[in-house]
């Protein structure tokens, strides 16, 4: 509060941390009519583990597609795609869904813990063989 002088500075924790961060962490860890015990700890722990992680597996992606040369416009049929790919695009539309579900229903906080839980490192290392062994031969 104000009045007890413990108040956190937007500006320092925005600086320190990063815009999405402090919105991802005060969206996930309580409702909008709530109140918030903001927490420096918490927040580093979601820039570190959530945007890491995503900042990690897009890297792994982009780094892969751009030495095979990998047009998004060419893109994969469906019965091209492997089984792991079907699966990521079941979890991506099953996501889509359950975020839109939330949204309409003004929830915010617990919706946003599932897709928090979800990891992505994990779809990382079950693709790596298709990465490294058939990338290059259109798998």
């Amino acid at each position: 509060s104000k009045r007890l002088g413990n108040a956190v500075d937007p500006f320092g924790a925005l600086d320190k941390y990063g815009a999405d961060a402090v919105r991802w962490y005060m969206l996930t860890n309580s409702s909008p009519w709530e109140n918030l015990k903001f927490d420096p700890e918490g927040v580093d722990e979601i820039r570190r583990k959530f945007f890491g992680t995503l900042y990690n597996t897009y890297g792994f992606f982009a780094l892969y597609a751009n030495v095979d040369g990998w047009n998004q416009e060419q893109g994969a049929k469906n019965q091209d795609l492997q089984e792991i790919d079907k699966w990521v695009l079941s979890r991506l539309n099953s996501l889509v869904k359950e975020v839109t579900t939330a949204y309409e229903a003004y929830e915010s906080g617990p919706r946003y813990l599932g897709l928090r839980a979800r990891r992505p490192e994990q779809l990382v290392r079950a693709s790596q063989p298709q990465a490294f062994l058939g990338w290059r031969d259109g798998c």
